[in-house]
């Protein structure tokens, strides 16, 4: 019966089937136990092959939602500079108050980014060919959002509602 809890498990430790594989194997382990030793001379190596098995399957686990949470924290901080740089398009463009400048990001990068889109998109004294760039611009960064992936869940309500906003705003140049 051990030889058969065994086989499975080392089965499952290549899975990628990280909830049910997880799910599983803490059963195999919960009918290890109640099965009892094995005989003597083989009890300690058929224990050794099963914990190794299950420690392949849940270093592996762990190594997956570790790349997961690592790539949700760079997916965030990708969102949270388009927010920042649709916030300062708007302002450059339309000189609205109605956005707050990001009190995480140093004013001086804040000033140099907005200076930067001046320089790019503002036209003196043609408002029409200043609406379009930046309206191009606009769906660029709306682009970029599209194509980025998802951000750790404690933080997406907050950062959907600050780019919802943003795009509100730049929607109408």
């Amino acid at each position: 019966m051990k030889e058969e809890l065994l086989a499975e498990a080392r089965q499952l430790s290549e899975s990628t089937e990280w909830k049910t594989a997880r799910a599983r194997l803490i059963e195999l382990q919960a009918e290890w136990k109640e099965i009892g030793p094995a005989p003597r001379k083989r009890n300690q190596k058929l224990w050794n092959d099963f914990r190794a098995a299950c420690d392949i399957f849940f270093n592996r686990s762990k190594e997956f939602y570790e790349e997961m949470d690592q790539e949700r924290a760079n997916n965030l901080n990708q969102k949270l500079d388009i927010c920042l740089h649709m916030e300062l398009l708007a302002k450059v463009v339309l000189d609205t108050s109605e956005i707050p400048y990001d009190p995480n990001v140093p004013m001086a990068e804040q000033l140099n980014i907005a200076l930067e889109y001046k320089d790019e998109i503002v036209v003196p004294g043609d408002s029409r060919t200043t609406l379009q760039k930046a309206s191009n611009k606009f769906r660029v960064l709306q682009e970029r959002w599209k194509a980025i992936g998802p951000v750790p869940k404690k933080d997406d309500k907050e950062l959907w509602e600050r780019y919802r906003k943003a795009s509100k705003i730049c929607s109408g140049f």
